[in-house]
């Protein structure tokens, strides 16, 4: 466990979460660093979210409430298997960004969107509050791009065909790298988890890219070092927030 200075935030050291917009480059990310690394999992889930059909404003209530039922299974899961890294597929960090895009889309109202915010220390629990992370967020052309080539194979998710939906969730985690949104919810908090902001297309078999991330993850872990991997030159754009 990591400790903040007033031990309040407890964060579980083997469990990070991978967070973005849709077709950002999660899965292929987890399934690389699955390959690189056999101690990392990225385990199926018992209470993944199921489909909703409901307006926007009860909508973002019940998936805030289901994604921390999920972030509560995969803590279970991390501290079930302390010699693993478990990898975890979004976070509170994701329901803050969604909201900023669903206010921004028109679809819920300012007071909505501060009572999601408010609602995020309520539903995730302390080693969930604020939770070691890797933001994927490579900009809407790349975003566009994945998804056009998902959709060959694959149906569309809720709503993924609104490109202005898309520009305006990339824009939202472009804020949580500024650590405006973070700092909204944890003000006065003298300890946020570090979170490994990525604003370039990962390439999954350069092994430059997935090794940087690794490096991070190993230096992040319980198994940790103390110095800081050196960024290669192919992830020049990558910015860490610790």
């Amino acid at each position: 466990m990591l400790h903040d200075q007033n031990k309040n935030i407890r964060t579980q050291q083997n469990l990070i979460y991978l967070c973005g917009p849709h077709g950002s480059g999660k899965t292929s990310l987890g399934k690389a660093l699955m390959r690189y690394d056999l101690k990392i999992i990225m385990p199926e889930i018992y209470s993944r979210n199921i489909k909703l059909h409901t307006e926007n404003g009860q909508r973002q209530i019940l998936k805030m409430a289901g994604r921390a039922l999920e972030n509560y299974e995969y803590l279970q899961i991390a501290k079930e298997n302390p010699y693993n890294i478990i990898l975890g597929n979004r976070c509170v960090y994701d329901v803050i960004a969604y909201s900023l895009a669903f206010l921004n889309r028109g679809w819920i109202t300012a007071e909505m969107h501060s009572d999601n915010i408010k609602n995020c220390r309520t539903f995730f629990s302390d080693e969930n509050n604020q939770p070691l992370a890797i933001i994927m967020n490579p900009g809407f052309e790349i975003i566009k791009k994945h998804l056009y080539n998902r959709w060959t194979k694959h149906d569309k998710k809720w709503l993924e065909e609104d490109m202005e939906y898309n520009r305006l969730t990339c824009e939202a985690y472009a804020k949580l790298e500024e650590n405006r949104m973070i700092s909204e919810i944890y003000r006065g908090c003298q300890y946020i988890s570090p979170v490994l902001y990525i604003e370039k297309e990962i390439e999954t078999e350069d092994e430059r890219d997935i090794r940087f991330i690794h490096e991070w993850i190993i230096s992040h872990t319980s198994t940790s070092q103390t110095s800081t991997p050196k960024v290669p030159k192919s992830l020049e754009n990558i910015a860490a927030k610790v």
